[in-house]
């Protein structure tokens, strides 16, 4: 199994011809913060807004998927997940059967890795929060003679019945009162609802089709997904991931306490089929 600490590709997903789109999301994007939203987020949050998160690993599944872990000044870990639509999602398979760490992700994917130090520190920080053993368990994926593509581990395509269907029975199976879903053609961006207070949110993003300003498929043009917190801003690395047709995206914020938005960006005189999804574990506001 392959794990570089090389940028690779997340590093290289928004070359220049995009940077004008981004800034034109950025700045047509309202920032609003009731009351409510004040006493929600925290100094936490807003330490790392604008700072270019550090790649710590990058690493492979055993069908392709690339699974890469940003460190946070603060100590929070934000995980992004890129790979073909019909292979599994470990970060979500973990999340859903074993509410695992990154840390634990990580072991899992790469156990004879020595794991990066911030992994570490980020995996005792959420141990203590949820009161219980420091000690990193020992995951592995499921066997891949017993894998098919008619198990919910898989994903088989994105079309709306496939994808919501692995969507709602991982909701199920994590026991989450929230889950926002999208589904549809897109123009601009779109945002789920906004999450309740949480230690971690996980949000995916697949695409089934691009269009031109006059209809016609655009394989070549993808679809920007972020997550967001909606006091701070944009969180995820280079501002977002790239999502090609039959392809996706999933992205997770751990131990960074806050509210936040799953979106997905479509370049302007374009507009896509996609299915967005988030979901959130729910935790006291102090």
């Amino acid at each position: 199994m392959h794990v570089t600490t090389t940028p690779g590709k997340l590093r290289e997903m928004f070359q220049a011809k995009y940077a004008v789109a981004i800034g034109i999301t950025l700045s047509m994007a309202t920032v609003a913060c009731d009351a409510e939203d004040s006493s929600e987020s925290t100094d936490r949050t807003s330490e790392f807004v604008g700072q270019e998160l550090e790649l710590l690993a990058s690493v492979q599944s055993p069908e392709g998927v690339e699974v890469s872990f940003h460190a946070i000044d603060n100590g929070g870990v934000i995980v992004s997940e890129y790979g073909s639509v019909d292979a599994p999602s470990p970060l979500i398979y973990f999340n859903a059967t074993e509410h695992a760490s990154p840390l634990e992700l990580f072991t899992a994917l790469a156990p004879e890795q020595e794991p990066p130090a911030a992994l570490v520190v980020n995996h005792e920080a959420l141990m203590l929060s949820r009161d219980e053993p420091l000690t990193p368990r020992e995951l592995h994926l499921p066997d891949p003679r017993f894998r098919s593509t008619n198990e919910q581990y898989y994903n088989t395509d994105c079309s709306y019945s496939g994808d919501k269907g692995w969507f709602d029975f991982w909701w199920n199976a994590w026991g989450l009162a929230w889950h926002p879903y999208y589904s549809g053609e897109f123009s601009g961006e779109t945002q789920t609802s906004e999450s309740d207070l949480s230690d971690a949110f996980i949000t995916h993003l697949c695409v089934w089709q691009v269009y031109d300003d006059e209809h016609d498929p655009v394989g070549s043009v993808p679809v920007d997904h972020y997550v967001k917190n909606p006091t701070s801003g944009y969180l995820t690395p280079g501002f977002g991931q790239q999502v090609y047709i039959a392809h996706r995206s999933v992205l997770g914020v751990f131990d960074v306490p806050g509210s936040y938005r799953g979106v997905g960006t479509v370049l302007p005189l374009n507009t896509a089929v996609f299915r967005l999804g988030a979901m959130a574990t729910s935790i006291a506001v102090p």
